[in-house]
């Protein structure tokens, strides 16, 4: 009944987008693994609200409709570079793109495509948006080939005070964001999302040897919940490097990165 469910919506909804006007939306579908993949082609210059945009001319979004929809929401992904930091690293923008509000069902992917624009012109001011799911099984692979993009490294999470003193982990970052995974037998194609925030949460980093390094977290005008981080890896000067670039590419203000320099690293 669900199945049947599932496919009458999916029909109905490759109907709708037919109605959206073609100088502005071009759009396809695919089925990948009992996915379907709609892919939707922004036309920038047929929205005056996006005239800052100048380095691309389309900006691809894509929904991805597993069995469970409409009943689950889609998860919908940016897949074009078009601004910094980039949307496009495998986040979730599926609640910001509906303004936060709850999932229904009444939602249409053609509902939330009209609503792209806007959330675009948003997005180019505020660009802390998008979500991971959390236990989700990703394919770290996604973020090893564009390590022009991100960087990528493999690590122990240490818990001193736990029984298992150590869990393998690999940490990812993107223009702004920390990811950290959990690979399934070492198979990179096969991680689970641990833990993830944006590097503006981060207050102090430090050094702590030659093999490991502290990361102190406290999400945005959230002081009373903290939590620290220890990472036992070969190189950790290289991670804090790219931490610290990262994070200086976020800022403008050089005499800001200058200082949060000093206190994240005392």
């Amino acid at each position: 009944m669900v199945e049947d469910a599932h496919t009458t919506r999916i029909e109905s909804e490759l109907v709708l987008l037919e109605l959206l006007p073609p100088d502005s939306y071009k759009w396809d579908f695919r089925e990948v693994k009992n996915t379907i993949v709609i892919n939707i082609f922004l036309n920038v210059g047929a929205f005056s609200e996006l005239k800052r945009i100048d380095k691309v001319s389309t900006i691809w979004f894509a929904f991805y409709l597993d069995k469970h929809y409409p009943f689950y929401a889609p998860v919908v992904l940016c897949k074009t570079r078009f601004m910094f930091p980039s949307l496009a690293d495998g986040r979730d923008l599926t609640n910001d793109i509906i303004g936060k509000s709850k999932w229904s069902s009444s939602i249409t992917i053609k509902d939330m495509v009209k609503i792209l624009p806007g959330f675009v012109e948003k997005v180019l001011k505020e660009p802390y948006c998008g979500t991971f799911r959390l236990g989700r099984a990703y394919n770290a692979k996604f973020w090893c080939q564009f390590n022009n993009f991100f960087f990528f490294t493999k690590c122990k999470e240490l818990h001193p005070s736990e029984d298992i003193v150590s869990y393998r982990r690999l940490i990812i970052l993107t223009d702004n964001l920390f990811l950290l995974l959990e690979p399934d037998e070492g198979r990179y194609s096969k991680s689970e999302m641990v833990a993830w925030a944006f590097l503006y949460s981060l207050v102090r980093v430090k050094i702590l040897s030659q093999t490991s390094i502290l990361f102190h977290w406290m999400p945005k005008n959230d002081s009373d919940n903290c939590w620290e981080q220890i990472f036992e890896l070969s190189d950790p000067a290289a991670l804090l490097e790219q931490v610290l670039g990262r994070m200086k590419n976020l800022s403008a203000d050089a005499r800001l990165i200058n200082e949060g320099k000093r206190r994240m690293l005392s």
